[in-house]
């Protein structure tokens, strides 16, 4: 990417400031680049006739270095017409690239006191060429309309907002207290609600399962699949750090090729109607859910190099009718799921080709779950429709395989099976001859240099027998694209009924992990019955008293709140209202449930009627969690949720947590990362068992050879280890537990205190049914002395040297 000129009177106005001449400008800007390309007066002339230009990409890193400097880069958005901050290249980041210096703190306290130069990006057209034009931007804030925190520049603010002037100051002392780094905050509920995520999920199954329908769910079924096909292209270019070797500059890395779109497929599943029968374009299948329709489009590089941005068109016009064809007949069931696009393996691989197309003028990305190499799931609107379409990866939903195993270990057995076509005997410069040709692929195009395989008899037999019923190659690839998205269509369904019979809803989760845990709750509440009376619980909390500081915080969100819904405030609730509602708080109850109010059932206030403001006469005292399911819904979805939660209370199943503390004391101890696993052959009869044995002296932990051999192979579930798995397991050591699993209810309280958990931890009463569950932090020591009657328990010994054979193996 070049720049005009315009790059250098930009710098050259930024070093000056202040108000300065045209002319001095200029003669800053020609200084400047004599000094950055080394050349003389007398060189100028000459080279300013031929310059192209200044190189943002490759050249401003070598200003940034010599001028130690930071530069940010703004562009300017055309569709939706506003500034942002595209690119911050920082000096000491770019210091450590190109350096072997080590000291990164000492880079990382000067980067933010080195000067930054602002600029603004803007491109045009001259003579059919693309050019860039470069401004230097004095004032930010009044480009962006945004408030750039001045030590990260990672995170902005609207100074228009109610709340500009308290979330940005926070931010920027806490921004500086962290290093520049933006820490994750979680905000939790106020009030503990019942962790149901297969109804709290899904508003269609939470309105059926209160109006006594849940006989009428069915799981989202309509959906449309699809695939790409490329062709290599060969680049063989270096690029990395440059090094001198033998008066030569070279460079370490080598780009070899890339894989370029070829063409694009979909399958679309339908509703069946009688209309398609004389309809080509349509075939009937039967699946788990009654009849259904496929349709297919496909789109390749004969109509156009933007043939994936018609693909895209294409899909968005589909989906209205996926759309209607997913709803209830009933209108009055409530459905608002996303049209699933689905491919296989496509957050590794599908989405690089076509995620580029997925932001213009007619749709924008609404959503993007991942990384930035592998995306789980990309939600793309439509600007003018507003309809939403979801890319996802069939691959969420199982273990990693390939499509072909996918088809068959999840379909049916009539299944077809998946195409063969010779990836590497076309490229990018010969596709065109190729797929023109009439006669089936020789056999050695089939032959993988990648995979060093060579195709068959039996196979190529197949393939020539199927191969001969196209035209022209181009027809062959049109069929074989098509069939990779057809044959998804059986697995899917398949799972998504499998999934359906605990009442989920497979497509309104991201993977199999959310899935799982649907159905682990979904069965823990398979018993509930919205038509039983469940008790009100007596919890053995502390009554509610209603303090003035709560009060307070109470009213001045219930101004704002009618602020926002433009109502009147003069008659509303106000701060000396404060013993009113303390003693209305202590004598009655939640108009809506009933329950008494505690410190665990915090009240509020809930209108009569919700259009009028926070009027004394008009509000009554609720519990938080009924106010939060009311709202503006029905009763009998008020109703579920309030029988859902006594449900809970009544079954000890578990709730969301409301203490900061607990969370990040859970959170902190949640571990996880790269898993080293050793792989040894072990023969019956042959194999002997090996025992550790710790040397006192040496420090080292020696590998024995005992006299015992090998009989039987025990393979052992990690997740036996777990606690809560191991607790419903028989043994003596887990006496207490009398063969319940235990799982996280509710948080009772917080002891900090080393003397009250001592009692707790020793009382008489632990293993009675007196007794309370708790979570403790322990820090575990084996003295030296006692290390070989535990080394051969599967533990972890840091620091630790082995010795087998007389060789140094490393750490355990």
């Amino acid at each position: 990417m070049k720049v005009s000129y315009c790059f250098w009177l930009a710098y050259a106005r930024w070093l000056l400031q202040g108000k300065v001449a045209p002319s001095q400008i200029r003669c800053e800007a020609k200084k400047q680049i004599c000094k950055f390309y080394n050349l003389t007066k007398k060189q100028y002339d000459t080279f300013i006739i031929e310059y192209k230009g200044f190189d943002v990409v490759n050249e401003l890193n070598k200003l940034i270095i010599n001028a130690k400097i930071n530069v940010n880069i703004f562009y300017y958005d055309n569709d939706d017409k506003f500034y942002y901050l595209g690119e911050r290249r920082q000096y000491n980041k770019i210091k450590l690239i190109k350096t072997d210096d080590n000291d990164e703190t000492e880079e990382e306290e000067q980067s933010e006191l080195l000067p930054t130069f602002n600029i603004l990006l803007v491109s045009d057209t001259h003579e059919s060429q693309s050019i860039y034009h470069v401004f230097h931007v004095t004032n930010t804030d009044g480009l962006t309309r945004q408030k750039y925190c001045p030590h990260c520049y990672k995170q902005s603010f609207d100074p228009k907002d109610d709340h500009y002037e308290r979330d940005y100051e926070q931010h920027v002392s806490q921004c500086k207290i962290n290093g520049r780094q933006i820490i994750k905050k979680v905000k939790l509920d106020e009030q503990p609600f019942p962790y149901i995520p297969h109804i709290q999920r899904n508003e269609t199954y939470a309105y059926l399962l209160a109006n006594n329908a849940t006989q009428q769910f069915k799981p989202t079924h309509y959906y449309i699949t699809y695939d790409f096909e490329t062709v290599e292209r060969k680049v063989n270019s270096y690029f990395g750090k440059p090094l001198n070797k033998d008066n030569q500059v070279i460079r370490n890395s080598q780009w070899i090729s890339v894989l370029e779109p070829l063409s694009v497929a979909s399958t679309i599943k339908l509703k069946w109607i009688e209309q398609y029968n004389n309809d080509n374009r349509y075939k009937k299948i039967v699946t788990p859910f009654g009849q259904a329709a496929l349709k297919n489009i496909y789109f390749d590089l004969r109509q156009g190099d933007d043939f994936i941005t018609q693909w895209i068109e294409q899909v968005f016009e589909e989906a209205k009718q996926v759309s209607l064809d997913n709803k209830y007949d009933n209108q009055d069931i409530p459905y608002k799921q996303n049209v699933s696009i689905i491919g296989f393996n496509s957050s590794r691989f599908d989405q690089a080709l076509f995620s580029k197309y997925l932001h213009n003028d007619k749709w924008t990305i609404q959503s993007y779950i991942g990384t930035l190499g592998q995306g789980k799931q990309i939600v793309v609107e439509h600007k003018q429709t507003k309809l939403q379409i979801n890319f996802i990866d069939a691959m969420n939903y199982t273990q990693p395989t390939d499509l072909a195993n996918f088809a068959k270990d999840f379909g049916n057995k009539v299944n077809e099976s998946k195409g063969l076509f010779p990836y590497e005997g076309i490229t990018y410069d010969n596709y065109n001859y190729e797929l023109n040709k009439s006669q089936p692929f020789p056999i050695k195009a089939f032959d993988s240099m990648l995979k060093n395989k060579t195709m068959t008899d039996d196979d190529y037999l197949s393939y020539t027998k199927d191969a001969i019923n196209y035209a022209t190659s181009w027809d062959y690839l049109q069929h074989y694209n098509e069939l990779d998205t057809q044959i998804m269509i059986q697995p899917l369904d398949n799972l998504i009924n499998w999934f359906n019979q605990y009442n989920v809803d497979m497509l309104s989760f991201m993977s199999l992990a959310a899935n799982a845990n649907a159905i682990k709750y979904a069965i823990a509440y398979k018993y509930f019955d919205l038509n039983v009376n469940y008790p009100q619980q007596s919890k053995k909390s502390m009554p509610f008293i209603l303090s003035q500081s709560y009060w307070n915080s109470k009213v001045i969100v219930y101004n704002i709140q009618d602020k926002q819904k433009h109502r009147r405030t003069n008659n509303n609730v106000t701060i000396n209202d404060n013993d009113h509602y303390k003693d209305l708080f202590e004598r009655s109850a939640c108009v809506i449930c009933g329950d008494k109010f505690t410190m665990d059932n915090k009240p509020t206030l809930d209108g009569i009627d919700n259009r009028l403001p926070h009027i004394k006469s008009i509000w009554q005292p609720c519990c938080l969690y009924c106010n939060r399911y009311k709202s503006d819904q029905d009763e009998k979805i008020t109703k579920l949720f309030i029988q859902l939660r006594r449900y809970c209370n009544i079954n000890h199943l578990p709730q969301t947590l409301v203490n900061n503390e607990v969370y990040q004391l859970i959170r902190r101890n949640i571990t996880g990362g790269l898993s080293n696993v050793m792989h040894r052959y072990n023969h019956a009869n042959e194999t002997t068992i090996k025992r550790y044995y710790y040397n006192e002296d040496n420090k080292t932990i020696t590998v024995i050879d005992t006299y015992h051999t090998v009989s039987h192979i025990c393979g052992v579930d990690f997740n036996s280890l777990y606690p809560s798995c191991f607790s419903s397991q028989y043994h003596p050591f887990n006496k207490y537990t009398n063969g319940i699993m235990y799982m996280c209810r509710s948080v009772t309280s917080v002891i900090n205190d080393p003397i009250q958990s001592r009692k707790i931890i020793n009382s008489a009463d632990r293993f009675t049914d007196k007794g309370q569950l708790f979570i403790a932090q322990l820090k575990g020591h084996i003295d030296e002395n006692y290390i070989n009657d535990f080394i051969n328990f599967p533990q972890q010994f840091a620091t630790c040297h082995t010795n087998q054979a007389n060789q140094q193996s490393g750490n355990i």
